[in-house]
């Protein structure tokens, strides 16, 4: 079976399915294929995927009516914010007291983020989810491009849209080159439970620990931890 749009977006997570709900009130016919549909059910521990929201960012996800359903499951204001690496010079820190914000934001899960904006399109009447479902086969001609779908599912699309990720799809099927580097690091993703979050907690625990560390509260009681430990680290 063909169905034509005139947007197909490749990939639902947190960008796809922004775009689709930024077209809510356009007249475009918009298909979003996801090969995954988010797990409802969130778990007592906090996702170690999260984003820090900037007020911003906020005030576009509740534009498109995300906001409220993020509230609803969890979201975590934060007020500061530090980077720093160790044995180095290099360190920044920011805090909405310096602005006279409440905030700077929110920590949200990324898994929050989609659920919340998944609710939203599926409320949209121009908007075809094919989720699950996966892009089999791409085809680009003059004026649209075809695409297959795992599912037997045949599109036409005036416009593609890539948001599926580092290792896109898309990218590969139309020769996008992608310039990256090896770092020679491992990325360390930890959710700690400290009682107190304080410098001397941080010095003491984080700082010999990791070569390089943000941390960055969720719910006033978890820490996600993002850091890069060395090879010696690691086996300690």
């Amino acid at each position: 079976m063909m169905q034509s749009v005139d947007i197909a977006i490749i990939g639902g997570g947190m960008v796809g399915l922004a775009v689709a709900a930024a077209l809510k009130d356009s007249e475009l016919r918009v298909a979003v294929i996801e090969a995954k549909e988010p797990e409802v059910e969130l778990k007592t521990l906090p996702d170690v995927r999260v984003s820090a929201l900037s007020r911003s960012s906020e005030t576009i996800l509740r534009r498109l009516g995300a906001w409220q359903g993020i509230e609803q499951r969890r979201a975590s204001p934060y007020d500061a914010m530090e980077v720093w690496e160790q044995d180095s010079f290099a360190r920044i820190d920011f805090s909405a007291q310096q602005m006279a914000q409440p905030d700077l934001g929110h920590i949200v899960e990324n898994r929050v983020i989609q659920l919340a904006l998944l609710e939203q399109v599926k409320l949209q009447d121009n908007v075809t989810l094919f989720m699950p479902d996966k892009c089999q086969s791409l085809a680009i001609g003059e004026s649209e491009a075809w695409l297959t779908l795992d599912s037997g599912q045949s599109l036409t699309a005036k416009l593609v849209v890539g948001a599926d990720g580092a290792n896109s799809w898309l990218r590969q099927q139309v020769d996008i080159p992608l310039t990256h580097w090896i770092m020679g690091t491992v990325l360390l993703l930890q959710t700690l439970e400290p009682k107190n979050i304080t410098t001397e907690w941080r010095d003491k625990f984080l700082r010999p620990m990791v070569h390089w560390l943000s941390y960055l509260l969720m719910m006033r009681r978890f820490v996600p931890l993002y850091g890069q430990p060395t090879p010696a680290e690691l086996s300690g």
